[in-house]
């Protein structure tokens, strides 16, 4: 099966009708499935350590207190032409750097992804963490 992007266009050609009302019935159905998300996705507590930490002697000096990894990556970014010259990466492509966190489960826990073109990870977790309405854990 070969993935393909869906655009505003596709779906107003499968649905037969315009794209404002595609567009303001898509807003629709995303409000309200983020409506509940605050109640439905809820961090993990900070305070556990895995026991595969605490019970490896070789693990549990150095990331006893530890929650999870940090790092950065850039995400190919989709942008109009007029907006492509802040978001242009080393190789000439459009990107976005986002900042993830993940527990040592391979569960994320946080992401930040708002910064456009190139910038230093440890610009982007010094962001994250001066932006109180971020609520970085």
């Amino acid at each position: 099966m070969i993935y393909r992007k869906k655009s505003n266009r596709d779906l107003c050609e499968r649905f037969q009708c315009s794209r404002q009302t595609t567009s303001k019935y898509f807003t629709k159905v995303l409000t309200a499935v983020l409506k509940p998300a605050k109640e439905i996705i809820i961090p993990p507590s900070f305070d556990v350590v895995l026991e595969e930490i605490l019970m490896n002697p070789q693990h549990e000096p150095y990331f006893k207190g530890c929650g999870g990894a940090i790092n950065g990556t850039h995400v190919q970014a989709s942008v109009l032409v007029a907006k492509a010259i802040p978001f242009r990466g080393r190789k000439g492509i459009t990107t976005q750097n986002v900042m993830c966190v993940c527990s040592f489960d391979m569960k994320f826990t946080f992401v930040y992804a708002s910064w456009d073109g190139f910038a230093y990870d440890f610009w982007v977790f010094l962001a994250a963490l001066e932006t109180p309405r971020l609520e970085f854990p």
